[in-house]
């Protein structure tokens, strides 16, 4: 999937359906943090592989442990954006590094399917995702998403 756009529809329900298990900011950066790899693939040979090490949950996971250490370094000013949009949710350390880990692992999840090349269970070469649903569907899915995700926001939280 192109970086990250699309995973936010995705992303932002599971936050806003999960506010007293998930930290919404540690969530949705774990999920899109693991899309820098592509970028800088992208970048440095664009007809190369796209999704490497950080696409696999082993990968993942280091990526949803540091955007969780990001997060909590800047709690304070994260919590601070989060008032402004009245969604306020206290957060412990164990909440924050669990929502940066559910959100890189959930990317994982969304790609995988799309991706034959993806290596989920690195360091096991295959892929059982690959073929679950197809590009159209997924772009589809997340797209209706974002909006499901806004109109959840608009009704549930700004009024």
């Amino acid at each position: 999937m192109p970086f990250t756009l699309f995973h936010l529809g995705p992303l932002f329900l599971i936050g806003f359906l999960t506010l007293s298990l998930l930290y919404l900011p540690a969530l949705v950066l774990g999920g899109t943090i693991v899309d820098i790899e592509p970028l800088i693939s992208r970048l440095q040979c664009p007809t190369c592989p796209s999704h490497g090490f950080f696409h696999s949950f082993l990968g993942a996971s280091i990526g949803g442990i540091f955007a969780a250490l990001i997060v909590f370094a800047l709690k304070k000013r994260v919590d601070k954006v989060m008032s402004l949009l009245k969604l306020e949710q206290p957060a412990s350390f164990k909440k924050i590094m669990l929502s940066g880990l559910v959100g890189a692992w959930s990317h994982v999840f969304l790609d995988a399917p799309l991706d034959p090349r993806m290596q989920p269970f690195y360091p096991l070469p295959d892929n059982p995702f690959y073929g679950l649903y197809g590009v159209f569907e997924c772009y589809a899915a997340c797209a209706v998403l974002i909006v499901l995700s806004a109109i959840f926001y608009y009704y549930t939280f700004k009024k």
